[in-house]
């Protein structure tokens, strides 16, 4: 499964105009990777942009696998051991940004 499949099963076009309004935000989220949940039923994402091409997109092709809370948290940890800025409490913004 990719992103574009997840977002179709959403009934959301992902090249449309609606793409905003995606029931998915994300959790948390390094170079290579993106966890995002599914607001409708709580199920996390694993997205793997690993193999995306340096010009792509490394989001809409990316494959998709479920996740669970500890790999949302290693994340975090992951994100944190390389100075990046914390995510907690991102997914709460998006949500509140695109009204889901």
């Amino acid at each position: 499964m990719t992103f574009f499949q997840l977002l179709r099963g959403a009934g959301i076009d992902p090249l449309g105009e609606d793409f905003k309004a995606s029931p998915f935000v994300s959790e948390a989220a390094t170079r290579t990777a993106e966890i995002i949940r599914d607001t409708r039923n709580g199920d996390l994402w694993h997205l793997d942009m690993t193999d995306d091409a340096p010009d792509g997109d490394g989001l809409h092709d990316a494959p998709a696998r479920k996740a669970s809370e500890q790999e949302v948290e290693d994340m975090h940890l992951q994100r944190s051991r390389e100075g990046a800025p914390s995510m907690r409490g991102f997914a709460d913004y998006d949500r509140e940004q695109r009204k889901v």
